[in-house]
Parts: C-alpha cells; structure tokens; sequence
C-alpha cells in the first residue's frame, strides 16, 4: 500500500505545471485564426464592368467576377456569371463567349447583396428567340429559291449562288442598299444585273424595292450595238417575320420582248421561310403572272405560274481560325447553305391567226394550260463578311 502511494506521488512530481495564463492565450489565438478563416469567406468579390460578345453576335453588358475573367477560355466548360444592371444574374457558358472587354473602373460588391431574379429570364440570341432554339443567326434571311426578301443584307456580307448553270453574286454595299450581278457559266449568254433597297420599319416589318435586267451580252456583238434586254423587273415588297420564320409579298412589271415584239407582265409573287432546327429550314416561293391587256379582247390575263418547295440546309459552324483544311469563319458565322427542293411551272398557250391581207394577227380565245415539271432545284450559296449583327443595332435601320 505504501509503495502505491509513492508511485503516484512520483508521477505527479514529474507532470509539467500548467500555467493558466498561457492557456487563455492559447485560447485566444486560436479563436482570432477562426474568425479570420470565417471573415476570409465573406471578402467581396471584385466585380469588375464588362461588355461580352458572344459567338452568334449578341453584345451584352454587365458585371463579372474578376477571378471568373482571369479564368476564362473557350475551350472551359465553365460557367460565367454575369451581373446585369437590374441586380439578376446571366449565366453565360464560356464556349458561347467570343470576347471579354473591360468598360469601366472596377467596382466591389458584397456577393451577398447579389438578389436573385424572382423569375427566371429566357437568354435571347440575334434571331430573336429563345437560347436553346437556334444558337445561332440564319445567313440566308435576304432571300429565298431566287427572289429576295425586305430583308436586307448588312454593310460587307454577301453571297455567291450557284444554281446548276446560272451563278450570281450579291453584296451589302450599305446596311440598305444589295447589288446583285450573275450569268451563265462557263459561257454568259445570259447575264443579270440589279439592285435592291430594304429596310425595317419594326420588331415585325420590312420593306423593299429594286429591279434586275436580264441581258444578252453578245446579242449585238457582230454589228456594234447594245445587248439586247430581252427581260426587266421592277417590284415593290413587304416581309413580315424575323430572320427565322417570315412570309413576303411581291409584285411589279415585267418587260419581256424575249417572246413578243414588247409585253407587260404583273407578276405577284408569295414565299415564306420557316425554319426549323439550327440546320434546317423549309423554303417556298410562288409566281402568278397577269397580262391585264388581255381583259380587253375578253381572254385571261393569266399567263403562267411558278410554285416551288424547298429544303434548306444551314452549314455547320467553323469556330476556328485555320485556314488549312477548314473553312474561315468570323464569330462562328455559317458560311453555307443548300437548296434541294422541286419547281412546277404552268402556263396558257392560246391559238394565233394571221390575216393575210393586212397581216394583223388574232389570238383565239381559248387557251390550253400546259405543265413543266416537277424540276429538281439544287442550289448551293457560300455566305462571307462579317457575322450578321442584332437588328436593334443595325445603322439605317
């Protein structure tokens, strides 16, 4: 028993003596390093004013956290976060993003006093409709099989259009006014020239204007005169629709001495655009033809009739910039489109007598209705210049 009392005497000589001053301190320190890792996850974030353009030409501005535009690649699969005035967040995928520009001084703001939108905000692109529908814009707006819309082409774009043996080119001198010139190939027996002017009036609307000539640039050749126009268009036009789904009507004069000695045609002319999916749109365009002078010897103005449906196939993106083995895009913008579809055309040939005394010529009064087709159409255009930019931003418009 007392050997037992000695060993635990002993042991207690041998316990370090504890100091309860140092223990408070201890304790203090290590309740500051806590309040510092706790103050540490509260330090605001620097959100520094930006202006964001994305791949498919939409501008947005906001604030963005300074660690997130440090960070930023296309090729992350990272989402940004983008601070709009109304105090909502934009989220924002970093392979959208074309390029991150810095507006304003920075500024900081408390991530806790970031409000969320009480509603969620749909994210609208150029085409004006819902992310997720079409990510990017329709290069092909401006026209349909052959004849364009009152959309116009913006300042630098343009097309070259190849169907079967006929190729023309048009181009954006300004954000109003289309040049339009084409022949045949690879021998221009038939050439084209013209010119549209087309505007916006709204959100909906567009209108337009503008002709073409048909020529012949050997007709005359050999004895040193003009060619020959055997055919010239005016026309009027009114869209109604977005770049995506639109309808237009038509109509003008036509002068055509290919087939009389000087006719006058009024054409009226409906087509429509609906597109479907990023790469797929469906195309129609439709021509009545009228000769009102034939209601003054009691015949039918109509003449003849074109109606068409059509596939159109929108190219694939290019988001790099190689120029070998791939194609030379500008933010992303599709660079082609084909058409493959089908055409019918009728029309009305009536009966002609000759009187042989004084050579005037009669046209019988019953016409037989004769049909041409269904034609295969195949048409393939290559878009270049600059991606098309918002409507809301356009100039002249």
């Amino acid at each position: 028993m007392i050997i037992y009392l000695l060993m635990g005497l002993a042991f207690a000589q041998n316990q370090p003596d504890v100091d309860i001053e140092t223990a408070e301190e201890v304790t203090e320190e290590t309740s500051v390093a806590t309040m510092i890792e706790v103050e540490s996850s509260s330090t605001p974030a620097v959100w520094v004013p930006v202006r964001i353009t994305l791949r498919n030409g939409v501008v947005l501005q906001g604030q963005i956290d300074l660690q997130q535009v440090i960070d930023w690649s296309p090729e992350n699969d990272d989402t940004l976060q983008l601070l709009l005035d109304s105090g909502s967040k934009q989220p924002i995928e970093s392979a959208k993003v074309f390029s991150i520009q810095q507006v304003t001084q920075a500024s900081v703001v408390e991530l806790e006093k970031v409000s969320e939108p009480a509603v969620e905000k749909e994210e609208v692109t150029s085409t004006g409709l819902p992310e997720g529908q079409f990510s990017y814009a329709n290069p092909a707006a401006s026209r349909y099989l052959y004849a364009p819309s009152s959309i116009p082409l913006q300042q630098g774009q343009g097309y070259t259009s190849q169907k079967l043996l006929f190729t023309s080119t048009a181009y954006g001198v300004t954000d109003n006014v289309t040049l339009l010139i084409g022949s045949l190939v690879p021998f221009p027996f038939v050439s084209v020239v013209g010119a549209k002017y087309a505007t916006r009036l709204n959100d909906d609307w567009h209108i337009g204007a503008g002709g073409e000539a048909f020529f012949f640039p050997f007709a005359n050749s050999l004895d040193g005169g003009l060619p020959s126009v055997p055919i010239s268009v005016g026309y009027v036009s009114a869209t109604y629709g977005d770049l995506d789904s639109h309808v237009t009507i038509a109509t003008g004069v036509i002068y055509e001495q290919l087939f009389s000695d000087g006719n006058i045609v009024h054409p009226l002319m409906v087509a429509g655009h609906k597109r479907m999916s990023n790469r797929l749109a469906l195309v129609t365009e439709n021509w009545l033809l009228f000769n009102p002078d034939a209601l003054a010897v009691q015949q039918s103005p109509f003449n003849a009739s074109i109606a068409s449906i059509s596939f159109r196939l929108i190219g694939r993106r290019d988001q790099s910039y190689q120029i070998l083995g791939k194609m030379v895009t500008d933010n992303g913008y599709p660079r082609y489109t084909w058409d493959i579809g089908m055409v019918m055309v009728s029309g009305v040939s009536t009966a002609t007598l000759s009187d042989p005394l004084t050579g005037e010529t009669y046209r019988s009064l019953f016409g037989e209705v004769w049909n041409l087709g269904p034609i295969p159409w195949i048409d393939y255009t290559w878009h270049f210049g600059p991606a098309r930019r918002p409507e809301n931003s356009d100039t002249g418009e």
